[in-house]
């Protein structure tokens, strides 16, 4: 596992609000590179973990498959080929999970927007 000693992130500033630094860091861990502040030559973890399967991938026999995600489909093709291999609708179906990870995923910004409403109806 790839382990990174880097500086933490200032904390930034929007008129007179600050965003602590420790919320910076862990945004700057999953995205940011174009943000000020970003720290000078860290990798996204979503760049660690791409650097990590391609070389991976560069050390099997066998090239994987090309997997696409199109809107609400999902596509598989044969890599040498071209061929697809599979299409999978993945929101039309209620028992694929995704309506329940959507939700959970959406628990944060509803519990943001209940606590804004008090303050918009006030003014």
């Amino acid at each position: 596992m790839l382990l990174l000693a880097v500086p933490p992130a200032s904390a930034q500033t929007t008129g007179s609000y600050s965003a602590p630094a420790e919320f910076m860091d862990l945004f700057f861990d999953f995205t940011g590179i174009g943000e000020p502040g970003y720290p000078a030559g860290q990798p996204t973890l979503g760049q660690m973990l791409t650097q990590a399967a391609i070389a991976k991938e560069a050390a099997s026999a066998a090239p994987g498959a090309l997997v696409m995600v199109v809107g609400s489909d999902i596509y598989v093709y044969d890599s040498a080929s071209g061929i697809r291999l599979s299409r999978e609708q993945f929101r039309a179906d209620r028992a694929s999970g995704f309506y329940e990870l959507t939700a959970i995923s959406h628990i944060g910004p509803a519990l943001a927007y209940l606590a804004q409403i008090p303050a918009v109806a006030l003014k």
